[in-house]
């Protein structure tokens, strides 16, 4: 279940420190962990550019820096 939690923090962007208490491991552990899995989602990058001439994005940050009132 640990690791579930832990990809789970790492997809989400948590901090380490955060991670570590949370799931009762050493901070420098879920640091090690986190760059092994960042290093292995970059290698399975493609290196060949998209297809299309035209590529959708997802909204997510469509407001990002925005104020709400």
């Amino acid at each position: 279940m640990q690791v579930v939690l832990l990809v789970r923090g790492v997809l989400k962007g948590e901090p380490a420190t955060i991670l570590s208490a949370e799931l009762g491991i050493n901070y420098q552990t879920v640091l090690k962990l986190r760059h092994d899995l960042q290093a292995n989602a970059q290698q399975l990058q493609p290196d060949t550019p998209l297809l299309d001439d035209e590529t959708e994005t997802d909204e997510m940050f469509q407001n990002a820096g925005e104020k709400r009132m």
